[in-house]
């Protein structure tokens, strides 16, 4: 599993999950895409130091979904980010 690894200063004082909303926006731009859900997730993954928080967004495009995995363990700590929280 890759997982692209999130720091607090990309987000900033956004919403992580507005954040992330946006970055598949981003990568999926100009095509029709459906995000089909979202599931957190804690994992060890190698090279990373100790146990991680994972956010999987499932992103539906054409007749594929495609899960993307987004590392979210500093902006956990560095903004207190409740990622299991109302959505």
């Amino acid at each position: 599993m890759q997982a692209y690894l999130i720091k607090p200063e990309q987000v900033g004082h956004q919403d992580l999950h507005q954040f992330l909303h946006f970055v598949i926006g981003k990568e999926f731009e100009g095509r029709d895409y459906a995000i089909v859900g979202e599931v957190p997730l804690d994992r060890l993954i190698p090279g990373r130091q100790g146990l991680r928080k994972i956010i999987a967004i499932n992103v539906e495009c054409g007749s594929e979904t495609h899960p993307i995995y987004f590392d979210v363990t500093e902006v956990q700590v560095a903004n207190s980010v409740n990622w299991l929280g109302s959505r």
